[in-house]
């Protein structure tokens, strides 16, 4: 399987509107994050990020949620509006 381009969630910048690419399988994380509409295609913002590897402050959606850095890892997405890579 291959893996899709982009960045990790985790990664990306603040204040742009990024589109999910994939989500990792990591277990009860995963059904978590697909439950609240984490799923490819979906729009998502990072509108804060803590200091020293704390979580992030995202907006998924109509959802404004909290996720830790290595949840925010399984997530690949690219600026909203971009084509995916082939």
């Amino acid at each position: 399987m291959t893996q899709a381009r982009g960045t990790c969630l985790a990664d990306a910048p603040l204040h742009v509107p990024l589109q999910v690419l994939s989500v990792s399988d990591v277990g009860a994380m995963t059904d978590r994050l697909v439950e609240f509409g984490m799923t490819p295609g979906a729009r998502v913002e990072i509108l804060r990020r803590a200091p020293w590897s704390g979580p992030l402050l995202i907006r998924l959606r109509h959802f404004v949620l909290t996720m830790r850095p290595d949840a925010a890892r399984a997530v690949r997405v690219q600026a909203a509006g971009e084509q995916p890579d082939g």
